[in-house]
């Protein structure tokens, strides 16, 4: 009982101990622009609105999720109705979500007088996802004229896809992939104060129906299933599975979240349970508990934002685990984003008793600077231990007698030394006390969009990777043509050659790939990709193919 009021006490001091803010209220003379996300490559994001009026390079685009405002990318390129930059890092996008900019309320409102520019869609949700070329502005009838109010907007997507395996060794390792795929944000019903979202995955092997039959959770993964009621602006309720974007690390919840703002503050409590570590199924046996508390501040284009939590996860109301989490986020240096989080276990078990303690077990920082639209560069550090949930796996317990720090180093920058040509150089090291030898990888890329008179748009890519196990180079190249202004395709050739070190016998791959999109309808698209795999005595082939409809 007196470890349970420590804890508690912790939480009633988290919730008020915490920086003061750094700046003022948000400009009120700045209004919001809404936008949706069009296309995603390995570089940028690409996001349509109504017009881009009031939105400049170097601006930064955030996420309304929860009715919550997350950065999440930085603008790089505009066009008469597009935008693209690349991703802050902070979470990863679906597609799904609404995308908002601030924009100076007398630009906007004076570009309501003047005539309409004509609808565009972005070029890129065509493109290769391996090139990085500026957006075109080419009218389409296919362009998406749903318009996005804060209030009452949504967004839905459903995908069937089917991925194929074939090799020469016979049918019985030939196999057949289904996945479905469900997702609908909805802001508000009408004028109530409820919304609703969901994220359902079902995928199964066919020839392993059994196992769905035995246990449907094999097959069915609900990742997000919530609703939520905000009775005013400032409070916000969330009831069943709901990932929380302001502690993330702690995974999706099931149960009931509550949070409130304060001005630039805000604070949140989460009483639920987390899904079952197996299947991802309900298990109201894992009970978890906890609160944060956060300030996110706003002036112009300069954000900051800040949360600290405490939590308490356990297995048949026995700890299994108690932590400190802290993330923060800023771009208060020009042309700069920083991001850094960090956990720290506050419960360890000896001897099979509970006792307190202070030890790091993550802390993660990333630093993105884009100096000028030609050039940016991104570092990150990583470090962590394994995560002990002393009930959960305690059978793993007595193994784990050093929890090494394991830390990991990465470096990459793109150079674009002309309006279509781009470079991107990278390298990464990790290591970890008692390795033979740190892991190091480097490599990079290069690609032109649209060479004039071909319209063939050229990628060369090139990876080293040096192991305690493992060495390999893999090296290649993609050539993608738009056919039509709604269809495009791509092929590829790679060169995989790896050697592990507990085989003698060196190992070579040549991989051919080829795909092809179409833009059915206005929110329909399909995607077929071929990937074939060629050693020197077995071959393996796989198909993909995706159907997608956005609503």
């Amino acid at each position: 009982m007196k470890k349970n009021n420590v804890f508690f006490r912790l939480i009633f001091m988290v919730t008020l101990l915490f920086p003061v803010t750094l700046f003022s209220q948000v400009n009120d003379k700045r209004v919001e622009k809404y936008g949706k996300i069009t296309f995603q490559s390995s570089q940028n994001i690409y996001v349509r609105f109504d017009n881009t009026d009031g939105i400049k390079t170097g601006d930064t685009l955030y996420v309304k999720l929860k009715n919550n405002l997350i950065p999440v990318i930085v603008v790089k390129y505009l066009s008469a109705s597009s935008c693209s930059g690349e991703n802050s890092g902070k979470i990863k996008l679906s597609g799904d979500e609404i995308i908002v900019a601030f924009v100076n309320e007398k630009e906007e409102n004076s570009k309501q007088t003047t005539e309409a520019r004509p609808t565009m869609i972005d070029t890129l949700a065509l493109q290769n996802k391996n090139t990085n070329p500026e957006i075109v502005n080419i009218s389409s009838p296919v362009a998406d004229n749903k318009k996005y109010v804060a209030g009452s907007s949504y967004s839905g997507r459903f995908s069937v896809q089917s991925i194929s395996s074939l090799d020469n060794s016979g049918t019985a390792n030939d196999l057949q992939r289904w996945r479905y795929s469900f997702s609908l944000n909805k802001v508000e019903f009408g004028n109530s104060k409820f919304s609703f979202s969901n994220y359902i995955v079902f995928a199964y092997t066919a020839n392993q129906w059994s196992d769905v039959k035995a246990n449907i959770n094999n097959s069915l993964k609900i990742y997000d299933l919530s609703l939520s009621y905000k009775p005013d602006d400032k409070t916000t309720f969330w009831l069943g599975r709901h990932l929380n974007s302001k502690v993330g690390n702690i995974g999706a919840t099931d149960g009931l979240q509550i949070e409130r703002r304060l001005g630039d503050f805000y604070t949140g409590l989460i009483v639920g349970s987390r899904p079952n570590y197996t299947d991802y199924s309900y298990n109201i046996k894992l009970f978890e508990y906890g609160g944060y508390i956060g300030i996110a501040n706003r002036n112009n284009d300069s954000y900051m934002e800040n949360v600290v939590g405490v939590f308490q996860q356990t297995n048949d109301m026995k700890v299994d685990r108690r932590f400190l989490y802290f993330q923060h986020s800023n771009n208060l240096v020009p042309k700069t984003n920083l991001f850094f989080s960090t956990e720290v276990d506050l419960y360890k078990k000896e001897k099979n008793i509970g006792q307190g303690t202070f030890r790091l077990t993550s802390l993660y920082l990333s630093l993105r600077v884009a100096p000028s639209r030609f050039f940016s560069f991104t570092t990150t550090y990583d470090a962590r231990r394994n995560v002990v949930y002393y009930e959960t796996y305690k059978f793993l317990i007595d193994t784990l007698f050093q929890n090494e720090l394991r830390q990991g180093l990465r470096f990459s920058t793109n150079i674009r030394p002309s309006n279509n040509l781009f470079v991107g150089l990278n390298t990464g090291y990790q290591f970890r006390s008692g390795d033979i030898k740190p892991s190091r990888n480097y490599g990079g890329y290069i690609s032109y969009s649209d060479i004039p008179f071909f319209g063939v748009s050229p990628s060369i890519n090139f990876t080293k990777i040096i192991s305690n196990y493992l060495e390999g180079t893999d090296y290649g190249g993609k050539l993608s043509k738009y056919l039509t202004s709604t269809v495009d395709m791509s092929i590829g050739y790679r060169k995989l050659t790896y050697q592990f070190a507990s085989i003698s016998d060196r190992i070579e791959q040549n991989i051919f790939t080829a795909d092809m999109s179409f833009l059915l309808f206005r929110n329909l698209s399909l995607l077929i990709d071929y990937e074939g795999v060629f050693e020197n005595s077995n071959t393996f082939s796989r198909f993909f193919i995706d159907l997608t409809t956005r609503f």
